[in-house]
């Protein structure tokens, strides 16, 4: 007799239990977020927190299986409606007996969770673009300031080196070291030419003669 008080007793608290988890389900106050599920041994819904059975929100059961045959108890899966609409189900045991509820499951949407992560990797390319636009930029702003006069400077200089002192190089757009090189090659091609001017006229002929006369006079 008290091994049946004990077993009735059992079996009462167990389907209290169980209608405590379905009065949870009917109550629940997040709808609009989630789908909250109860499920039996085979993995059957039992209860869904809209009233209505969704077959879009159906995981195939996959979950279940996590939880049934996981040492945690619980599963995880994500997966597509047949609209499209990327979902996540969660699914737990039940740790206590509770009549024919075996696991509670949770569904939930994640479009919103897919736009944030899509604003984010549209930013997240946005930034690097910038980036990379400023190294370019900057690559650009350094050649055409540094690189190129001075390429235009060892030209010029090789050309005053081989005796063409008519070459000069453009006057620099700043003034910093590159302009005072600028400047200061092309007042070395000026003196230059100064100095073979005299030298010409040195060694001209009517020079020469203007020298010798005084000397033979003498």
């Amino acid at each position: 007799m008290q091994a049946t008080g004990t077993a009735g007793s059992s079996q009462a608290t167990s389907e209290s239990r169980s209608q405590s988890l379905r009065r949870t389900v009917e109550q629940f106050d997040e709808k609009d977020k989630f789908e909250f599920m109860l499920l039996d041994s085979s993995g059957v819904v039992l209860a869904t927190s809209s009233g209505t059975m969704n077959k879009n929100l159906l995981s195939e059961g996959r979950d279940f299986y996590q939880a049934v045959t996981g040492s945690t108890g619980s599963g995880m899966v994500t997966f597509r409606t047949a609209d499209g609409e990327h979902v996540m189900a969660v699914t737990s045991l039940v740790p206590y007996a509770a009549g024919n509820v075996t696991a509670m499951r949770l569904v939930t949407s994640l479009t919103l969770v897919d736009r944030q992560w899509y604003s984010t990797l549209m930013v997240s390319f946005g930034v690097a673009a910038v980036v990379l636009g400023f190294a370019v930029f900057s690559g650009l702003f350094f050649i055409r300031t540094i690189v190129r006069p001075l390429g235009q400077v060892e030209a010029t200089a090789n050309r005053i080196a081989h005796g063409d002192l008519t070459t000069r190089l453009p006057d620099a757009p700043y003034d910093d070291e590159i302009g005072r090189l600028c400047k200061a090659i092309n007042q070395m091609a000026e003196d230059l030419t100064k100095t073979e001017r005299i030298e010409k006229r040195v060694t001209s002929p009517t020079v020469s003669h203007e020298l010798r006369t005084p000397l033979t006079s003498i």
